[in-house]
């Protein structure tokens, strides 16, 4: 079941059910515009994503990339593994700038894109879920910031996925 929302009112539609939608023939800034019908008026919806990037297809389904299934101690010691650090090192106090930035990348990845919890990322570093939560901050705050940053994040996300054997450094630039 398909649903849309505009304003107060929502519309459904099973997957079989084409004669919902109908094509205009016209073009909104060069793309292409369906129209789903309702009862009062129709919402125009364009079925072509606005970038290459990933997004939800007109049957709610992800265009993104399938991640696999880890738990956040297989997370930690797949992440720490291809960032070239100790797992000891992300769970110490230690304040050394490639700790830090490996400690953001990591925990804003786990959180942000691969769906792990604060309280599960905390166990497996033994932290406490609220300082997992404002160090993933951190890293999604630099992430947005920084391009360094983002494309490490980007490479670290990538590697994960691709579960590749390469690592990827942490900046060692000077504060």
């Amino acid at each position: 079941m398909i649903s849309f929302s505009s304003s107060n009112r929502s519309y459904h539609c099973g997957r079989g059910d084409p004669a919902a939608f109908h094509h205009s023939g016209t073009k909104i800034l060069g793309r292409e515009v369906w129209y789903l019908r309702g009862r009062r008026k129709e919402i125009p919806i364009c079925l072509e994503p606005e970038s290459g990037g990933p997004y939800v297809d007109i049957l709610g389904r992800s265009t993104g990339p399938e991640r696999r299934e880890l738990s956040a101690d297989e997370f930690i010691d797949e992440g720490a593994r291809i960032l070239g650090i100790e797992v000891a090192d992300l769970a110490s106090r230690r304040r050394q700038r490639g700790v830090v930035e490996a400690r953001r990348l990591l925990l804003a990845l786990g959180r942000e894109r691969w769906g792990k919890r604060a309280k599960d990322l905390g166990a497996a570093l033994g932290k406490k879920a609220n300082t997992i939560s404002y160090v993933a901050r951190e890293g999604i705050r630099q992430r947005l910031e920084d391009e360094d940053f983002s494309r490490r994040y980007e490479a670290l996300d990538e590697a994960m996925i691709n579960d590749a054997g390469e690592k990827i450094r942490p900046s060692t630039r000077p504060a």
